[in-house]
Formats: structure tokens, sequence, C-alpha cells
């Protein structure tokens, strides 16, 4: 790669704390992920790793990004902000009972293959689909928590690639679901985001359904 994910990462921070009417919160960019950590993840995901985790897990063990626009916003809309938690590798293939599944209730477990690693609102992520004693899937999806699941159809580095191309706006992620086009949270994304960030094109953020 001519230019890494932490070089575009570090790059998208510095452009960000550029901006006179944004604040960037927080921007914290975890070291490499050592041999131990991904050895780690490699016996949680059944010996296969999705495709391109290794990869950007030996560039960051992690990521957690947060911003708030402080400009004018219009009326009965809500603020724009970004949030990216990426998690350290050796967390995401683990164990989430007590998190995205319960097994003290029927139905409890609906979501238990659901293995989060952009946990960027405490109530929703994008994550992995791993189902018990099989390797996870390569595709991305996004959760909200004990409510719904939606297959992005993209692999782990399209979603890094449109993580940093979206800046970690708000819910970016509800513009690859087919079932949520017509969302408040993915039209804003589509109006605001262009006229925040001139260079931004909304042509990547859409649904791959064909892949579902």
């Amino acid at each position: 790669m001519t230019s890494t994910y932490l070089n575009k990462i570090q790059e998208l921070i510095r452009s960000l704390e550029a901006m006179p009417n944004l604040t960037v919160c927080n921007a914290e960019i975890a070291p490499p992920a050592t041999d131990a950590a991904i050895a780690t993840a490699r016996n949680y995901a059944a010996y296969r790793l999705p495709a391109g985790v290794e990869e950007f897990y030996q560039q960051m063990n992690g990521l957690r990004l947060e911003w708030e626009y402080v400009g004018e916003v219009p009326d009965n809309q809500t603020p724009d902000s970004g949030a990216i938690h990426l998690l350290p590798i050796e967390r995401i293939f683990g164990s989430w009972k007590d998190v995205t599944w319960f097994d003290d209730f029927e139905g409890g477990d609906r979501f238990k293959a659901v293995k989060p690693f952009d946990l960027f609102q405490s109530e929703a992520c994008a994550a992995f689909y791993q189902e018990p004693d099989a390797a996870p899937q390569d595709a991305v999806y996004f959760h909200y928590f004990g409510e719904n699941l939606c297959a992005t159809g993209y692999s782990f580095l399209e979603y890094i690639d449109r993580l940093i191309t979206s800046r970690g706006y708000l819910y970016w992620q509800l513009s690859l679901c087919a079932d949520t086009q017509k969302n408040s949270e993915v039209r804003q994304f589509r109006e605001r985001m262009p006229i925040l960030f001139p260079d931004f094109s909304a042509d990547a953020f859409v649904p791959r359904t064909s892949h579902q």
C-alpha cells in the first residue's frame, strides 16, 4: 500500500482539527496489535480472521475519534457529529454475553453471532457475524442492540474506506442498508456531508443488496 490506513486516519484527524467550526473531542490511535493479540483473535475466530482484519490491526489496535460541529445547524435538525470506536482486535471475537445477547430469557440469544468491532454508540455498532464453532463471515453488518441486524455486503477494508470518507458521521452505516434508505439519519448524512466537507461524494454509500 502506498498510503497505509494509519496514514489516512492520521490525516483525517489533522483535517478535522483544522476545521474552524468543528471540535474534535477525542482522538486516540492505539499502537499496532501485538502478535499475541492477533493470535488471541485468530483463536476466537476459529483460526480464520475476516479478510483485511489482520492487515489493518498490524497498523493500529483500535481507534477512538469523536467530533462535533459547532457552526449553525438548520432548525429541527440533529447537530452534526461523528463517532468512531474501533475495538482492540483481541476483544472482537470473544464473548459478548450480556452485551449483544442474553441467556436469561427466551429469544435472548437472537444476536449471539454478532461480534462488534466499531462500537461507535452505546446502542449501535458495526459488527462481524460468527455462528458458534464457525469462522466469522467476511461481510460487515450494522447492528442496533436488541432490535435489528443489517447485512451491508461490504468487506472490512471496504467498511474502513467508507469510515474514513464519512469521517465517522453519526449513523453513516445506515446508508449501506437497504431497509433504512428513508431514515432521517441517512437523509441528514447525505444532505449535510457535502456542506461540511465539500470534497465528499456519496457515490460509495449505497446498499450492496445483491451480496447479502
